[in-house]
């Protein structure tokens, strides 16, 4: 009933200081759910309409009763290092390259919204869905952050292709 993904390619944007794309798409929807990214590495998108299409809707629809309309996007590229970890912060983020979202919550169908802050240790549906939902998160992206990661990530899921793996 629904494309897999929505998705226009963006021109490149020059790499400067560590700091640019290429071949990336702005993400308007994946799996069925509105994804308001303006760019995103095509392998990163992939990446994130495969994961909401195979985990994050079934997931809600078990739990929760709900497809998922929407993510809360707390955005993907930026122009930035690494956050929350002295011994990475003169790394560039994988945000720096387009190749990394971040997810603050879901809204589903119904128009309630699961937020990561609120949710994440919470013992009812929301917290389950939400834990269970990062936790699937690590086949799809070599990085699953979230907020028992660190103080950093306490309210999004920060989810990327970059070189290191680690999912947490």
């Amino acid at each position: 009933p629904y494309d897999l993904a929505a998705a226009r390619s963006v021109l490149d944007g020059a790499m400067q200081d560590g700091c640019g794309w290429v071949n990336a798409v702005r993400l308007t929807s994946a799996g069925g759910v509105r994804t308001p990214y303006d760019k995103l590495t095509c392998e990163m998108a992939a990446a994130l309409a495969l994961w909401l299409e195979h985990e994050v809707q079934p997931l809600a629809t078990e739990l929760l009763g709900q497809r998922v309309a929407s993510v809360r996007s707390l955005g993907s590229y930026a122009c930035r290092n690494i956050r929350g970890n002295p011994l990475w912060g003169h790394r560039r983020s994988q945000h720096a390259t387009a190749n990394a979202a971040d997810i603050a919550g879901f809204t589903l169908a119904d128009g309630r919204t699961i937020g990561v802050r609120s949710h994440w240790r919470s013992e009812g549906p929301e917290g389950h869905f939400l834990r269970e939902a990062h936790a699937r998160a690590c086949p799809y992206f070599r990085a699953a952050l979230g907020p028992d990661y660190n103080a950093a990530h306490r309210d999004h899921f920060h989810l990327d292709r970059g070189p290191f793996s680690r999912c947490r």
